[in-house]
């Protein structure tokens, strides 16, 4: 079971909490990513995956 989940606040929007301590150096998630190139970012958004999307750092 997860030690996290998501929820919705009133002033941020989504965020992560926890239900419980964490041991100091504990991975509490993993999150595999897909890096796309600028061109294919107008194509993705015309997609269902349009509301998961994340625009990080770009990586070079």
């Amino acid at each position: 079971m997860s030690k996290i989940y998501v929820c919705q606040t009133e002033k941020k929007g989504r965020a992560v909490f926890s239900k419980e301590r964490f041991v100091k150096g504990e991975i509490i998630e993993r999150a595999p990513v897909i890096v796309l190139p600028d061109p294919e970012w107008e194509l993705l958004e015309q997609t269902a995956l349009n509301i998961i999307i994340f625009i990080g750092q770009r990586m070079r």
